[in-house]
């Protein structure tokens, strides 16, 4: 896969510190990009990466690519690698370093920085979803409906419903000793 940003945008367009290494956020670029190809639909993804980095004679594909496709990658690349970037994971759990001093991280913090990475990566994803549907004469590989049905939905604050498995239905316990399962 022909990576289409680098760390070094991602850096400058987030405002992270330039002192992160690249190792931390180069695997994620390509799950970015995998996002966006299903974003802009397979033959809009395979345009915009054959006319990188140049963009000769594709000036929309220019303009969609510096205001819109940088920011959304580099918003959703911090969304995936916020946690590695703070901690390192160990066989012991998950720590931060200060000179030679580890220390262990706890869960709401992590949680705080992929948050904000999250909401940042999702209005950067429905600036360019609007910009692509608002311009469907200039992008006529994009098509809304077929697109917008393959992109991973950003976390919208709702209530999560799912069941554990041992919760059972109008009060039973989870256990029940008739039933040969053992549930």
């Amino acid at each position: 896969m022909t990576p289409i940003i680098t760390a070094a945008t991602v850096k400058t367009t987030t405002g992270i510190s330039r002192n992160v290494e690249d190792r931390k956020l180069d695997p994620f670029i390509y799950a970015a990009q995998l996002t966006l190809k299903k974003v802009t639909g397979k033959t809009g993804y395979d345009a915009i990466v054959a006319a990188f980095p140049a963009f000769t004679g594709a000036a929309t594909l220019q303009t969609l690519y510096d205001d819109y496709i940088v920011n959304f990658l580099s918003w959703k690349v911090i969304e995936l690698a916020g946690t590695r970037m703070f901690t390192e994971p160990d066989r012991n759990g998950t720590f931060t370093r200060s000179d030679n001093t580890y220390q262990s991280v706890d869960g709401k913090t992590l949680a705080m920085g992929k948050a904000d990475s999250r909401d940042m990566a999702g209005i950067y994803m429905q600036e360019l979803i609007d910009y692509l549907t608002d311009n469907t004469d200039l992008f006529t590989w994009y098509d809304a409906g077929y697109c917008s049905d393959n992109i991973t939905k950003p976390n919208t604050g709702g209530v999560i419903t799912r069941l554990d498995r041992f919760q059972r239905p109008y009060g039973e316990p989870w256990y029940n000793q008739y039933d040969p399962d053992g549930y």
